[in-house]
């Protein structure tokens, strides 16, 4: 699980060099800001609780300790305070204080309720049936440099380029038995896919946008790849990418390849 810095782009963490407009500056950049996330150490109370809450061992701790989180940094402060240290779309600096009760600064952990993306083209996700590389939709064109700072370049079709959440990928993964047919609706970058066909289910990933379907498919050709160099592709499904609109008349569903009955029906109410 990631720990959210001060430093979304680049607030703090690394010096910059001398000119990120420069020829490979955007690659220098993707590696700064990669290093600036930091994983949450086996000791944090956000881990500790992460792993109550996947083992169901007692009520929900999550809120205690976000509140403590609040209560350790920002119950004094401005919420425009924590938008300029925490928000990835603020290019003002802010000094990070020193960690208290070995809570995080910014937000939650990477995939938690608060839905804050990880602005990198790829990254390593923390799953209770083990880590899973993440390939995002991102890539030097949305990047924005100067001299001292890059940003990135919100765009309208940035949403199902990024993931937002790990919650419903996490819950699958800790159900006993995922066999069978599977569909996704709505995949987004098609994590909760991959999630599925690593524990042996045939999966349907369906998106109706175009830069959704790219990123699933990018990712499953990933998690392929890395089952096949570990040796435990035999135990994985099979993975099926395509375009279907959940809304469509059903009568219009098996044109788009998609035919009922699913043994596994998964659908987000958040971006995924």
């Amino acid at each position: 699980m990631f720990d959210r810095p001060s430093a979304y782009v680049l607030k703090g963490s690394l010096p910059p060099p001398s000119n990120y407009s420069a020829p490979g500056g955007k690659t220098l950049f993707w590696q700064s800001l990669a290093a600036s996330y930091q994983y949450l150490s086996e000791t944090s109370p956000f881990i500790h609780c992460a792993q109550q809450r996947w083992l169901n061992r007692s009520a929900d701790c999550m809120p205690e300790v976000a509140i403590k989180r609040y209560q350790a940094y920002w119950a004094n402060l401005k919420s425009e305070e924590y938008d300029v240290c925490c928000q990835p779309g603020k290019v003002e600096r802010c000094k990070e204080p020193k960690r208290k009760e070995g809570l995080p600064f910014c937000g939650f952990p990477f995939g938690s309720v608060d839905h804050l993306p990880a602005f990198l083209p790829e990254f390593q996700v923390s799953l209770p049936s083990g880590p899973m590389r993440v390939l995002q939709g991102i890539s030097d064109d949305d990047l924005y440099c100067t001299s001292f700072n890059c940003r990135v370049f919100f765009g309208n079709d940035l949403e199902p380029r990024l993931l937002w959440s790990t919650a419903l990928a996490v819950y699958l993964d800790l159900q006993p038995k995922l066999q069978g047919r599977a569909i996704d609706l709505g995949a987004g970058v098609g994590l909760t896919c991959m999630v599925l066909m690593r524990r042996g289910a045939d999966v349907t990933c369906t998106d109706v946008d175009d830069a959704a379907l790219i990123s699933s498919s990018r990712n499953a050709a990933a998690t392929v790849a890395d089952a096949t160099r570990q040796n435990q592709l035999w135990r994985y499904g099979s993975l099926t990418v395509l375009r279907f609109n959940y809304s469509s008349a059903k009568e219009a569903w098996r044109d788009q390849g998609v035919v009922p009955p699913y043994d596994i029906v998964a659908m987000a109410a958040s971006p995924q």
